[in-house]
């Protein structure tokens, strides 16, 4: 279905959009393993204008269009085929594990340590919110703070949520866009009120 739109919505594009869609549609398997950088430099087009793409067609951000590109190719990218005695779930484990390594490069440990010490010594709440896919990594992540002792939460509408926190209470705030409204107006609010 999501390759039927594109070719039904390409004549009508700017030139950028025609670019874009040319490369999901000549090599699927190739654009879902993609990062957005690399994506964006494969084809010569900034990343802004590939999380345009996506948001043309419904999807929030990239990653959200990458998950929609492979199901619409309805197989697994290269990156999942297997091998050999290799099992899907073997080569599913190797790339979530790949994925992880590679995040884990991208981190600024002081800020992490920074967090966790705050966490650690908290006395009040701490809300943890997020939409779509960045919603969901939101419950994860309050769920593992439960486990620990820390009142974590997270809410569907992060606008609302925030107006119960006040002074010693925390605002976690997860985007991959950086640009989510909800998201980025909870920050805002949070601030005012004197949420760390």
């Amino acid at each position: 279905m999501l390759f039927k739109t594109i070719r039904e919505q390409r004549p009508d594009k700017a030139k950028t959009w025609q670019r874009i869609a040319d490369f999901i549609l000549s090599d699927p398997a190739t654009a879902t393993t993609l990062k957005l950088k690399e994506f964006s430099e494969r084809i010569g087009v900034s990343e802004g204008s590939v999380v345009n793409f996506a948001r043309s067609l419904g999807y929030e951000g990239y990653i959200e269009l990458k998950v929609g590109i492979a199901q619409a190719a309805g197989k697994f990218s290269h990156r999942y085929e297997t091998t050999g005695e290799h099992s899907p779930f073997s080569a599913i484990a190797s790339a979530a594990k790949l994925s992880l390594d590679e995040s884990v490069q991208t981190l600024c440990n002081d800020a992490l340590c920074k967090l966790a010490s705050l966490l650690a010594h908290t006395k009040g709440r701490v809300l943890v919110c997020g939409k779509h896919t960045s919603g969901q990594i939101a419950h994860i992540l309050a769920g593992y703070l439960q486990r620990l002792g820390i009142p974590a939460f997270t809410a569907e509408d992060a606008r609302l949520a925030v107006n119960a926190l006040g002074e010693g209470d925390h605002l976690i705030a997860i985007t991959y866009s950086g640009s989510t409204t909800e998201i980025l107006e909870a920050v805002s609010t949070a601030k005012q009120r004197g949420v760390h």
